[in-house]
């Protein structure tokens, strides 16, 4: 199985996605164990990743799993039907971390180019930018309730920042970047 970097586990329990420097994403049957699929790492053909895993989400409802990789894509599979259903382009960039919204609406990804991309997964579009760090995010978390949305970022030149958002609305405009506050790590 290799060195495993990235763990996810579905909603219900029942699935845990792992990924690892092969750049393969394996699903596990939590209760017992057993490995049940492995997306394989793409060597000249196929649909898998071609470098390491760098981050995992599951979809709130179970079956959609996202995979982001150091070969700057985050690919969508059907856990359920174990198969490749979109394949994101980060243009050039390093995912680092992925999170799901609550929801299931959103789709954040932190980079190692310092910015953190909202997508909308109903049209696998970039929505919005938030204000980037000046190095590399090293983890991203997300609080949802019905009257706020909660951003946490954690940078690897020792910063932290915290956004606060009004809940999502379908948009049908260009990026926009939302601000945040800083607080220096000591």
């Amino acid at each position: 199985i290799g060195l495993t970097q990235q763990l996810a586990i579905s909603a219900d329990g029942s699935t845990m996605a792992s990924g690892g420097a092969d750049g393969a994403v394996r699903l596990w049957h939590w209760p017992t164990g057993q490995l049940v699929h492995t997306f394989a790492r793409r060597r000249l053909m196929g649909d898998g990743h071609t470098a390491t895993i760098t981050a995992l989400a599951f979809h709130p409802d179970g079956r959609a799993l996202y995979s982001a990789s150091a070969d700057g894509t985050i690919k969508e599979w059907d856990s359920a039907e174990r198969c490749l259903l979109n394949t994101l382009s980060t243009r050039g960039w390093t995912p680092t971390d992925l999170q799901e919204s609550a929801d299931g609406v959103q789709l954040v990804c932190a980079n190692c180019a310092g910015k953190i991309v909202v997508w909308e997964i109903a049209t696998l579009l970039p929505v919005a930018q938030l204000a980037p760090h000046q190095k590399r995010v090293n983890a991203i978390a997300l609080l949802q309730t019905p009257a706020y949305h909660l951003f946490a970022s954690a940078s690897h030149h020792g910063t932290l920042k915290l956004r606060h958002r009004q809940p999502h609305v379908h948009r049908t405009h260009p990026t926009k970047h939302i601000p945040a506050r800083t607080t220096r790590n000591r």
